[in-house]
């Protein structure tokens, strides 16, 4: 019991404070670039982001507490800790197409990225389908249904993540371009945590690679509202 503590449990909960931290930290500079600032761009990134890295708080400390406490995590069901990751992944679909929309209008000649103009209801649809199919074999036995559900879901976060490389290549506002850099490595990070929990389902040994992954993203959230934050202080209300 005292291995499986040092080795699993302890930085399960070492690596769960620190998302947690990360998280909270770029939540609180969030909330104050939206309460400081006029500019509507920036208020919406800010408040957008901190409602995403509440979301990941809440997400990842359920889950890091649970299989850090919890005896033969790997033999328990999965359901309940796959519906907490719906909130937050739906929340960063629409998060993505925000950001995107908000690239092309801060450009004077209003050009499109990576055809996001044609493609954003398409992106959107397919996202829906991925994360229905996904969640649907916990009430049908759909063949297949976690891998096509995978595959459509990160399908388009990867085209999403693509999309803002391209948007940060062009955008001319130097602090956006910093904000979705940050926002492109978190979707990397978060993938990346996604392919590694899918590829080892249900193991826990993998359980601290998957949260090291979600750790980079955390700290993406923290690079992301430091972005936002001004070189000055920010004014009072």
């Amino acid at each position: 019991m005292s291995s499986e503590l040092l080795t699993f449990s302890v930085p399960v909960l070492g690596i769960t404070a620190a998302f947690d931290a990360f998280a909270l930290y770029a939540a609180y500079l969030s909330i104050s670039v939206w309460r400081g600032l006029v500019v509507p761009i920036y208020r919406g990134r800010a408040l957008w982001l901190a409602t995403i890295c509440v979301l990941g708080a809440s997400m990842l400390t359920e889950f890091g507490v649970t299989a850090a406490l919890t005896p033969n995590y790997g033999s328990a069901s999965p359901a309940q800790r796959e519906f907490l990751y719906l909130l937050p992944l739906a929340a960063i679909f629409v998060w993505i197409d925000r950001t995107v929309n908000t690239v092309i209008r801060l450009d004077y000649l209003r050009r499109d990225v990576l055809l996001w103009g044609r493609l954003r209801y398409a992106y959107g649809s397919i996202a829906v389908v991925g994360i229905l199919i996904y969640y649907s074999r916990y009430l049908y036995p759909i063949p297949d249904a976690m891998t096509v559900g995978f595959v459509l879901i990160f399908s388009q976060l990867i085209y999403g993540m693509l999309t803002l490389a391209r948007g940060a290549a062009v955008t001319k506002d130097m602090t956006f371009k910093s904000h979705i850099r940050w926002f492109g490595l978190f979707l990397l990070a978060f993938i990346v945590a996604g392919f590694i929990y899918v590829l080892t389902y249900s193991d826990p040994s993998y359980l601290v690679p998957n949260l090291l992954a979600f750790l980079a993203s955390a700290y993406c959230l923290f690079r992301m509202a430091k972005s936002l934050v001004p070189s000055g202080k920010l004014p009072a209300g």
